[in-house]
């Protein structure tokens, strides 16, 4: 696992030459080319955690309706902010055609933010929960990675069903029970925003291979949504991530030191969040200080 975060670490941090990357008990040092400095890192600090981030009331629903199939794909009429979500389409007798696409929004800004200064994401799951299942043709629902913060109406419809699809679907409507929380397989971990919020779109597979549905034959269901009474049904993006509690700079001079550092193992601690180790700097020339525990 630590080697395998150095390798990314360094893949992630492009400026930071492979030059010297070593293992000195249970640190792991390397040298950074230009700025002179190093980095350490030491196996106690590593924490994983798994995170359920609840949605955002900012969450909605776009439809779009026509007279056609595809002015109804085209064009948004309506944005809805309630307590349910809706995603499919439909096509009724009475030549009216409509298309539903959704949209998430989940603060994960805690993910980048101390202790965990370098967080790792390993895995991304969606739960959502169906309250009413219209579907008598059955879809699947498409995870879309799409940032439609700063989207217009009619943008954030239109880049929904243009956008990418993750690398999951959140699951297809065949089968579901209503009111049951239903969890998506694997997701992007790189479409994760570490610092701020993480956005996603949901749109019908039907709807995005332009294939409309048969008329009076219902294709949508709806779903929870972050003001849905029932907590347990609403919105939950799990994020599992690892990372250092601490990444210590030191500056240039310490280096001869620190390739002469013996480092004995550290006492175990009640819990890891609590307490970080790390190395007290040493000018050049002067005796190894050694390790010292730091509070959180």
């Amino acid at each position: 696992m630590i080697k395998k975060w150095l390798n990314d670490f360094l893949q992630a941090n492009p400026m930071l030459a492979k030059k010297e990357i070593h293992q000195i008990g249970l640190s792991y040092i390397a040298f950074k080319d230009n700025a002179k400095i190093i980095w350490c890192f030491t196996q106690p600090d590593i924490v994983t955690v798994g995170t359920d981030y609840i949605g955002s009331t900012d969450d909605k629903y776009i439809s779009g309706e026509g007279s056609s199939y595809a002015t109804a794909r085209s064009t948004s009429s309506s944005g809805i902010n309630d307590t349910s979500l809706v995603v499919g389409q439909q096509s009724t007798s009475r030549n009216l055609s409509t298309v539903y696409r959704a949209y998430l929004k989940f603060d994960t800004s805690a993910i980048g933010s101390t202790p965990v200064r370098q967080a790792y994401i390993t895995q991304v799951n969606l739960t959502l929960t169906c309250i009413t299942d219209w579907s008598t043709a059955d879809f699947d629902v498409q995870i879309v990675k799409h940032g439609w913060n700063s989207d217009t109406t009619e943008q954030a419809y239109d880049n929904c069903l243009s956008g990418t699809a993750d690398n999951s679907i959140w699951r297809n409507t065949g089968g579901m029970a209503s009111n049951t929380p239903y969890t998506s397989g694997n997701l992007d971990t790189s479409w994760v925003n570490k610092t701020g919020f993480t956005y996603y779109s949901l749109r019908s597979k039907e709807d995005y291979d332009n294939s409309p549905p048969a008329t009076d034959v219902p294709e949508y269901v709806i779903l929870a949504s972050q003001s849905y009474a029932t907590s347990a049904y609403r919105p939950i993006l799990t994020v599992i991530s690892f990372g250092f509690i601490s990444a210590y700079k030191y500056p240039e001079d310490s280096i001869d030191i620190l390739k002469d550092i013996k480092h004995s193992q550290p006492p175990q601690q009640a819990t890891i969040k609590t307490t970080f180790f790390g190395l007290k700097s040493a000018k050049k020339g002067q005796k190894p200080i050694g390790i010292k525990g730091i509070p959180n």
